[in-house]
């Protein structure tokens, strides 16, 4: 998938870091997607702990890039403040 829908040379510096941080987001994503996966079928238990273990790490990577886009685009701060919270989904209204 190309980052920029956009000719790039039309784009800001920020707009260019804001997609290179939201493909940075949607790998990290799969990777802990293809993680958790791995884990669920896994039969030998020191594997699965590597694996465990990676998945965790890719977590903290994207979390990273949602803190980066908290600070530099607008709209993230508020809308983390709202939804990531020690609430349940279910009681998101």
């Amino acid at each position: 998938m190309n980052a920029y829908t956009e000719p790039y040379k039309d784009l800001t510096k920020n707009a260019i870091d804001i997609a290179q941080d939201l493909k940075s987001l949607r790998e990290e994503a799969l990777a802990i997607n293809y993680y958790n996966q791995r884990i669920n079928t896994c039969t030998d238990e020191s594997l699965k702990q590597i694996f465990i273990h990676n998945r965790d790490e890719e977590i903290e990577h994207a979390s990273m890039l949602m803190g980066w886009l908290k600070l530099y685009d607008n709209g993230w701060e508020k809308q983390l403040k709202n939804f990531v919270t020690d609430a349940k989904v279910t009681d998101v209204q």
